[in-house]
C-alpha cells in the first residue's frame, strides 16, 4: 500500500515558512527594520601603540551592513532640520582588512540625520553610530554621508529608502577603539539596500516555483 508522503518541495516549503515565522518572531513588535550594506576602502589609519598590529592599512578594504527600525521616534522633535533617532540600531557587522566587527546585543546606538536647505546651516548628512565589539574591547561604529549643498536629503524622518550615494559629496566609515585610541576611516564606494532574511527566503520560494513551472 503507497502512503501520501511530502515531496521534496513540499518539505522544503514547509521548513522556510517555519524559518519565516522564527525570523518574524526576532523582530521587536510592530518593527519595520531595514538593512543598508556599505563598502570601500580605507585612508586613514591611527595606531601608535600598535594595537592593530598592521591588520589594518592604508588602502585596506571595508565592507558590513547596518540594520535599523524605521519607526524608531525622534528623540528630539523640538530641533528643527534635525532628526535623532536614539536606539534605532538593531545589528551591525563587517569586515576590515583582517579584522571583523558586530555590534553589541540589543538596541543601540543612533540614526542622525540633518535636513538644511541650500545657503543654510552645514548642508545635509546622515550617520548611523552603534558600539561595535572588536578585537575584544569595545569600540564606536559611524557610517556616514553628507551633502554640502543641502539638497540631497529633504526630510528629517529615519528613512525608508536608500540614500543615492551619487547625492552626497562626502561619505565615510570610521571605528574607534576606547581607551586605546586605535581608529581608522575610510570612504564609502558603495551603499545598497539588503534585503532581509524572511525576503530573501520569499525571493528564494518564488524562483523555486518558477523553475518547477518551466521543467
Amino acid at each position: 500500500m503507497r502512503t501520501n508522503r511530502p515531496g521534496r518541495f513540499g518539505r522544503y516549503l514547509g521548513s522556510s515558512l517555519a524559518l519565516c515565522a522564527f525570523l518574524a518572531n526576532l523582530s521587536p513588535a510592530g518593527a519595520e527594520l531595514v538593512t543598508w550594506g556599505f563598502s570601500g576602502k580605507i585612508d586613514l589609519v591611527s595606531d601608535r601603540d600598535n594595537v592593530l598590529d598592521g591588520a589594518v592599512t592604508v588602502d585596506s578594504p571595508f565592507s558590513g551592513r547596518f540594520t535599523f527600525e524605521t519607526t524608531t521616534p525622534d528623540s528630539n522633535p523640538a530641533n528643527p532640520g534635525v532628526g535623532e533617532y536614539s536606539g534605532a540600531i538593531f545589528g551591525v557587522s563587517g569586515r576590515v582588512g583582517t579584522l571583523s566587527f558586530s555590534a553589541l546585543a540589543g538596541p543601540s546606538g543612533q540614526v542622525f540625520i540633518r535636513d538644511h536647505p541650500p545657503g543654510i546651516g552645514s548642508g545635509d548628512g546622515f550617520a548611523a553610530s552603534a558600539p561595535v565589539g572588536l578585537l575584544g574591547d569595545t569600540a564606536s561604529f559611524v557610517v556616514s554621508v553628507g551633502d554640502s549643498t543641502g539638497a540631497a536629503i529633504t526630510s528629517i524622518a529615519i528613512p525608508t529608502d536608500l540614500l543615492d550615494l551619487d547625492l552626497f559629496d562626502t561619505s565615510g566609515f570610521r571605528i574607534e577603539l576606547a581607551p586605546d585610541g586605535a581608529s581608522f576611516s575610510g570612504v564609502l564606494t558603495e551603499l545598497v539596500v539588503i534585503p532581509e532574511p524572511a525576503t530573501l527566503i520569499l525571493l528564494l520560494l518564488g524562483s523555486v516555483g518558477i523553475t518547477r513551472r518551466t521543467q
